[in-house]
Protein backbone atom coordinates (compact mmCIF):
# COMPACT_ATOMS: atom_id res chain seq x y z
CA UNK A 1 0.00 0.00 0.00
CA UNK A 2 1.31 3.41 -0.96
CA UNK A 3 0.30 5.74 1.89
CA UNK A 4 -0.30 9.20 0.45
CA UNK A 5 -1.44 10.83 3.69
CA UNK A 6 -2.64 10.10 7.20
CA UNK A 7 -4.85 11.91 9.69
CA UNK A 8 -6.41 11.17 13.06
CA UNK A 9 -9.54 12.03 15.01
CA UNK A 10 -7.83 11.18 18.29
CA UNK A 11 -9.32 7.67 18.27
CA UNK A 12 -8.41 6.18 14.89
CA UNK A 13 -5.71 6.77 12.28
CA UNK A 14 -7.16 7.29 8.79
CA UNK A 15 -4.89 6.39 5.88
CA UNK A 16 -5.24 7.56 2.29
CA UNK A 17 -3.59 4.86 0.22
CA UNK A 18 -3.31 3.28 -3.20
CA UNK A 19 -1.85 0.21 -4.85
CA UNK A 20 1.93 0.54 -4.62
CA UNK A 21 2.58 -0.66 -8.17
CA UNK A 22 -0.22 0.91 -10.19
CA UNK A 23 -1.56 3.78 -8.08
CA UNK A 24 -5.08 2.42 -8.62
CA UNK A 25 -7.33 1.84 -6.85
CA UNK A 26 -7.18 4.61 -4.27
CA UNK A 27 -9.02 4.33 -0.97
CA UNK A 28 -9.04 5.24 2.69
CA UNK A 29 -9.06 2.92 5.64
CA UNK A 30 -8.78 3.36 9.41
CA UNK A 31 -6.81 1.57 12.10
CA UNK A 32 -6.51 1.87 15.86
CA UNK A 33 -3.23 2.42 17.73
CA UNK A 34 -2.49 -1.34 17.48
CA UNK A 35 -2.92 -1.18 13.69
CA UNK A 36 -6.17 -3.19 13.87
CA UNK A 37 -8.38 -2.19 10.97
CA UNK A 38 -11.77 -0.59 11.61
CA UNK A 39 -14.62 -2.32 9.80
CA UNK A 40 -17.04 0.20 8.29
CA UNK A 41 -20.67 -0.77 7.67
CA UNK A 42 -20.35 0.71 4.16
CA UNK A 43 -16.73 -0.26 3.62
CA UNK A 44 -15.62 -2.21 0.56
CA UNK A 45 -13.12 -5.04 0.59
CA UNK A 46 -10.06 -4.24 -1.50
CA UNK A 47 -7.74 -7.12 -2.07
CA UNK A 48 -7.85 -8.14 -5.71
CA UNK A 49 -4.64 -7.05 -7.41
CA UNK A 50 -3.63 -4.94 -4.44
CA UNK A 51 -0.41 -5.17 -2.48
CA UNK A 52 -2.29 -4.69 0.83
CA UNK A 53 -5.54 -6.44 1.62
CA UNK A 54 -7.94 -3.88 3.10
CA UNK A 55 -11.03 -5.37 4.69
CA UNK A 56 -13.06 -2.18 4.78
CA UNK A 57 -12.01 0.56 2.33
CA UNK A 58 -13.87 3.86 2.10
CA UNK A 59 -14.06 5.92 -1.08
CA UNK A 60 -12.72 3.18 -3.32
CA UNK A 61 -11.75 4.92 -6.55
CA UNK A 62 -10.42 3.23 -9.68
CA UNK A 63 -8.41 5.46 -11.99
CA UNK A 64 -7.96 4.86 -15.72
CA UNK A 65 -4.21 5.48 -15.70
CA UNK A 66 -1.30 6.11 -13.35
CA UNK A 67 -1.19 9.83 -14.26
CA UNK A 68 -4.65 10.50 -12.79
CA UNK A 69 -3.87 12.15 -9.45
CA UNK A 70 -7.07 10.91 -7.81
CA UNK A 71 -7.39 11.79 -4.14
CA UNK A 72 -5.04 14.56 -3.04
CA UNK A 73 -5.86 15.04 0.63
CA UNK A 74 -7.61 13.59 3.68
CA UNK A 75 -8.94 15.06 6.94
CA UNK A 76 -11.28 13.92 9.68
CA UNK A 77 -13.22 15.78 12.34
CA UNK A 78 -11.67 15.56 15.81
CA UNK A 79 -13.22 13.14 18.33
CA UNK A 80 -16.51 14.71 19.43
CA UNK A 81 -16.57 17.71 17.07
CA UNK A 82 -18.27 15.78 14.24
CA UNK A 83 -18.52 12.53 12.29
CA UNK A 84 -17.14 13.43 8.87
CA UNK A 85 -14.18 12.15 6.88
CA UNK A 86 -13.08 14.35 3.95
CA UNK A 87 -11.12 13.36 0.83
CA UNK A 88 -10.16 15.97 -1.76
CA UNK A 89 -9.70 15.48 -5.49
CA UNK A 90 -7.60 18.28 -6.95
CA UNK A 91 -8.34 17.51 -10.62
CA UNK A 92 -12.12 17.54 -10.04
CA UNK A 93 -12.17 20.61 -7.74
CA UNK A 94 -14.17 18.76 -5.09
CA UNK A 95 -14.13 17.33 -1.59
CA UNK A 96 -15.99 14.08 -0.94
CA UNK A 97 -17.56 13.65 2.49
CA UNK A 98 -18.06 10.29 4.23
CA UNK A 99 -19.45 9.33 7.62
CA UNK A 100 -16.30 8.49 9.61
CA UNK A 101 -18.16 5.92 11.73
CA UNK A 102 -19.91 3.94 8.97
CA UNK A 103 -17.97 4.80 5.80
CA UNK A 104 -21.18 5.86 4.03
CA UNK A 105 -20.81 8.49 1.30
CA UNK A 106 -22.60 11.68 2.40
CA UNK A 107 -22.03 14.26 -0.33
CA UNK A 108 -19.64 15.89 -2.77
CA UNK A 109 -18.69 19.55 -2.23
CA UNK A 110 -17.85 21.00 -5.66
CA UNK A 111 -16.43 24.32 -6.85
CA UNK A 112 -13.47 24.28 -4.47
CA UNK A 113 -10.48 25.22 -6.63
CA UNK A 114 -7.54 22.78 -6.59
CA UNK A 115 -8.09 21.29 -3.12
CA UNK A 116 -4.92 19.56 -2.02
CA UNK A 117 -3.98 19.16 1.63
CA UNK A 118 -6.76 19.13 4.21
CA UNK A 119 -6.85 19.50 7.98
CA UNK A 120 -9.66 19.97 10.52
CA UNK A 121 -9.63 21.83 13.82
CA UNK A 122 -11.67 21.11 16.95
CA UNK A 123 -14.30 23.77 16.16
CA UNK A 124 -15.91 22.23 13.03
CA UNK A 125 -13.62 24.10 10.63
CA UNK A 126 -11.68 22.56 7.73
CA UNK A 127 -8.61 24.15 6.18
CA UNK A 128 -8.11 23.52 2.47
CA UNK A 129 -4.62 24.04 1.06
CA UNK A 130 -4.27 24.76 -2.67
CA UNK A 131 -1.54 26.15 -4.92
CA UNK A 132 -1.64 29.70 -3.55
CA UNK A 133 -3.92 29.77 -0.51
CA UNK A 134 -5.17 28.08 2.61
CA UNK A 135 -8.91 28.66 2.94
CA UNK A 136 -10.97 27.97 6.03
CA UNK A 137 -14.50 26.60 5.72
CA UNK A 138 -17.17 25.94 8.33
CA UNK A 139 -18.34 22.31 8.34
CA UNK A 140 -22.15 22.39 8.41
CA UNK A 141 -24.23 19.63 10.02
CA UNK A 142 -25.17 18.20 6.58
CA UNK A 143 -21.54 17.99 5.41
CA UNK A 144 -21.66 21.10 3.23
CA UNK A 145 -18.80 23.56 3.54
CA UNK A 146 -19.27 27.33 3.91
CA UNK A 147 -16.29 29.54 3.01
CA UNK A 148 -15.06 31.52 6.02
CA UNK A 149 -11.69 33.16 5.27
CA UNK A 150 -8.25 32.94 3.62
CA UNK A 151 -5.27 32.62 5.94
CA UNK A 152 -3.27 35.85 5.39
CA UNK A 153 0.25 36.47 4.06
CA UNK A 154 0.78 33.19 2.20
CA UNK A 155 2.60 32.99 -1.12
CA UNK A 156 2.93 29.27 -1.92
CA UNK A 157 1.62 27.05 0.89
CA UNK A 158 2.90 23.49 0.70
CA UNK A 159 1.27 21.92 3.76
CA UNK A 160 -1.18 22.92 6.49
CA UNK A 161 -1.81 20.90 9.67
CA UNK A 162 -3.75 21.58 12.84
CA UNK A 163 -2.05 20.94 16.18
CA UNK A 164 -4.70 19.58 18.55
CA UNK A 165 -2.53 20.13 21.61
CA UNK A 166 -1.92 23.84 21.07
CA UNK A 167 -5.11 24.50 19.05
CA UNK A 168 -3.08 26.22 16.31
CA UNK A 169 -2.79 25.82 12.56
CA UNK A 170 0.71 25.44 11.12
CA UNK A 171 1.48 26.19 7.48
CA UNK A 172 4.65 25.52 5.51
CA UNK A 173 4.95 28.32 2.95
CA UNK A 174 7.62 28.12 0.20
CA UNK A 175 7.43 31.90 -0.40
CA UNK A 176 8.56 31.31 -3.99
Amino acid sequence: CNNAATTTDGNLIYVLGSNLNTGSPQYSYAVDSNWVEKVFTYGTENGAGSDRHVVSAVGLKFMPNFNDTGYSGIAVQWKNSGNYLFMSTRNNNCIDVYNKLTGQFVRRNTGITDPDGLTCDTLSKIYVQSANAVKRYTINSDGTLTYDLDLPNLVHPIKAKFNYTSNQIGVIDARA
